[in-house]
């Protein structure tokens, strides 16, 4: 039997990397930050351990946590507008999760800034052209 050695994947060049994250499916990805709320705010168990979303500059840093100089010209180069709608957003809902989601209201008030969100980067998407 043979074994079959993985091959590595020749790693992006920086130019390459910050060109697919500031792509509409690099941007769309931006709406992980906040999907993992979503998705426990369907288990009240879990509400409790529902944790605050990152700004779009935490998001960005903790996704290139391995190359900080993709992460800063990301930064550099992102709409400065959409930033500031996506920050809106996960400012608002970090102020409904506050110190933990402890109820049906505050879990649906939530689960409305979350979809906000989304709406903020997918209509931002809508906005930059397809490669």
């Amino acid at each position: 039997m043979i074994a079959l050695e993985p091959t590595p994947r020749p790693e992006l060049s920086l130019e390459e990397a910050v060109q697919s994250a500031l792509s509409r499916s690099g941007i769309g990805d931006t709406s992980n930050n906040f999907n993992g709320v979503r998705m426990s705010l369907e288990i009240p168990e879990f509400w409790s351990k529902i944790k605050p979303v990152r700004t779009y500059e935490e998001y960005i840093r903790n996704k290139y946590e391995r190359r900080p100089d993709i992460a800063d010209r990301v930064l550099k180069e992102s709409d400065k507008v959409f930033v500031a709608n996506y920050d809106v957003a996960v400012a608002k809902i970090n102020d409904a999760i506050g110190t933990g989601v402890g109820n049906e209201e505050q879990a649906q008030k939530v689960q409305l800034f979350c979809e906000e969100a989304r709406k903020v980067v997918v209509d931002f998407c809508g906005t930059i052209e397809r490669n």
